[in-house]
């Protein structure tokens, strides 16, 4: 045989195993690129998790004091508050504020009613989103279950803010 010629079929399985080898890599770092942007968007443990868990209690806190500049203070300029109630106690069970002087007056209503609430399980976080149960009671008398679900800013104010709840029946004597 002539000095560098080699063969038919010497060295092409080894270019061919070099090449799995390589689109192996490829595929192993891909994987490894998605699992990290997975974890990017949904956090594990701690960081975003922990700024909307703070948030809803910083809301809930707020409501219950009826201060309504510290729970104006929390949401965007432009932010949401949406109020589903189901009650006989509201003629319309939706109340929708826009902005911080609507909702400043929205909260300023509870004022004198001795309206609390508190939350009832965990919080849960997706992304810009979060949501806790919890339930109420307003003037000792009245109270209910509900639900929390809040959008918040990359800036940590509250973009909307969505309580949705129903009053539990009147006891009967």
């Amino acid at each position: 045989m002539a000095p560098g010629v080699r063969p038919v079929g010497t060295g092409a399985g080894r270019e061919r195993r070099w090449i799995r080898l390589l689109v192996a890599i490829i595929v192993v770092l891909a994987g490894a690129v998605a699992v990290l942007a997975i974890l990017a968007v949904v956090d594990t443990g701690g960081g975003e998790n922990e700024r909307q868990t703070a948030a809803l209690d910083d809301v809930v806190a707020t409501w219950n004091r009826a201060d309504g500049d510290a729970f104006t203070a929390l949401f965007a300029k432009d932010g949401v508050l949406t109020q589903y109630l189901l009650s006989d106690y509201y003629p319309d069970p939706l109340f929708t504020y826009e902005g911080r002087d609507e909702i400043a007056a929205g909260i300023d209503a509870y004022a004198g009613r001795g309206f609390r609430t508190w939350a009832t399980g965990d919080a849960v976080v997706a992304g810009p989103f979060s949501t806790r149960p919890g339930a109420w009671e307003a003037d000792g008398t009245r109270g209910g279950t509900g639900l929390m679900v809040m959008q918040l800013r990359g800036d940590g104010l509250i973009e909307r803010l969505w309580v949705y709840s129903e009053e539990d029946p009147a006891p009967q004597e």
